[in-house]
């Protein structure tokens, strides 16, 4: 990884960006404060421990040109009770709700920094009072950069089931940085499914906050097939009474492909809830680190949480850390539990399914499905569902 001063990351980038696109002084002002943020975070090292690291040393910020972005993204079948826009363009319309929560969340580390600072491509998605819709939006690298950033706020009593796909089409070393910020109001509900499908000469940085309010839920459904590298961090604010969250992840890697999973659950009001499940299987040379944090602070009694990460390994050059964490600050909780398995193929298992006429490779691709079915079937979305097990039957092939 290389930090040096880059000529294309600069303060003079920003402003040029910020008068091609002739955003208002606020919106440049939100863009420098993150680039201050830029210039003082660390990149991540991806060491975990003695044992743990992934190999990073493809990353090079300096091949980032935020001028250099080539990429479409496509709306399909939006409903007409939402708004969905391109952010620039629904300033016009909507500037004072995009001022008061665009850009509010702080970054934990520069490549998130760097995406808020020098995005090129914004999306934003409001969900009026009451209303209920589903989105679909398909996005596809066709150049170097894609750096994208999506804000969605749903007012209260609202739902959104938002369906994204990532895929690319790229032939050489790329890069797809995005930021999404979630703003859940009172009794909304919102179903976010990610199935990201990028080719492996891409490295991919996503990451993905929520605050919730007073009964609100999300639901969040990451599944990472592709990427050669691949960072997806999942931060949801429990910030008021009954809020509630959800996390599914699903992970296959292959060759020499790397995963860094985080998922964080904020727990600051009373009687909130949080469940994680991730399931994932390395083969060949891959490796996965799944990081997991249950944090119930002093102001959130009666809450409770549930993480689960099982991943198994394939081959006996695969490699995986889950590392789960809790921190509570309260006597007052309901339940709180944390569990993390690593392992190979069991070998009676194998002989089982052999005994039954099945090849080593046919088990094992069952023995792969058996894994994965039980977090498959917690989807609610039926598309995403659907489209989840032709990509997994498609690479256990």
């Amino acid at each position: 990884m290389l930090e040096l001063a880059s000529k294309n990351l600069t303060r003079e980038a920003i402003e040029e960006i910020s008068r091609q696109k002739n955003e208002p002084e606020w919106l440049l002002e939100k863009r420098l404060q993150a680039f201050s943020q830029f210039e003082r975070l660390e990149l991540p090292d991806f060491s975990y421990g003695l044992a743990t690291r992934l190999d990073a040393t493809e990353l090079d910020i300096n091949e980032i040109n935020p001028f250099e972005h080539s990429s479409e993204i496509k709306i399909k079948n939006p409903a007409h009770q939402l708004v969905v826009k391109d952010l620039n363009e629904a300033l016009k319309t909507h500037e004072e709700l995009i001022k008061k929560y665009f850009l509010t969340t702080t970054a934990s580390n520069k490549l998130e920094a760097l995406t808020s600072a020098f995005w090129s491509k914004g999306l934003f998605i409001y969900v009026p009072k009451g209303a209920e819709a589903t989105l679909e939006i398909e996005s596809t690298l066709n150049g170097q950069n894609f750096l994208e950033t999506i804000l969605v706020v749903a007012e209260p009593f609202s739902k959104l089931t938002l369906i994204e796909s990532q895929n690319s089409k790229v032939s050489t070393k790329s890069y797809s940085l995005q930021n999404v910020e979630v703003f859940g109001k009172e009794s909304s509900k919102i179903e976010f499914g990610c199935i990201q499908n990028l080719e492996e000469n891409v490295l991919n940085f996503s990451s993905r906050t929520a605050f919730l309010e007073k009964d609100s839920s999300a639901d969040w459904i990451i599944c990472d097939m592709g990427g050669g590298f691949t960072k997806s961090d999942v931060t949801t604010n429990l910030a008021g009474p009954g809020a509630s969250v959800n996390n599914i992840g699903i992970f296959l890697g292959r060759n020499k492909q790397q995963f860094d999973f985080s998922l964080n659950s904020i727990h600051s009001a009373p009687d909130t809830s949080c469940e994680m499940l991730t399931k994932g299987a390395l083969t060949d040379k891959s490796k996965g680190v799944y990081g997991g944090l249950i944090k119930i602070k002093q102001g959130a009694p009666r809450s409770e949480g549930y993480q689960k990460a099982d991943i198994l390994l394939l081959s006996p050059d695969a490699e995986a850390a889950p590392m789960p964490n809790l921190e509570i600050e309260t006597n007052d909780v309901k339940r709180c539990t944390h569990g993390a398995t690593v392992g190979q193929v069991d070998k009676e298992k194998l002989f089982y399914l052999m005994s039954r006429g099945l090849s080593e490779k046919e088990a094992i691709k069952k023995i792969v499905e058996g894994l994965l079915e039980p977090a498959v079937e917690k989807i609610k979305i039926e598309k995403i569902q659907n489209h989840l097990r032709e990509l997994i039957d498609e690479r256990l092939k």
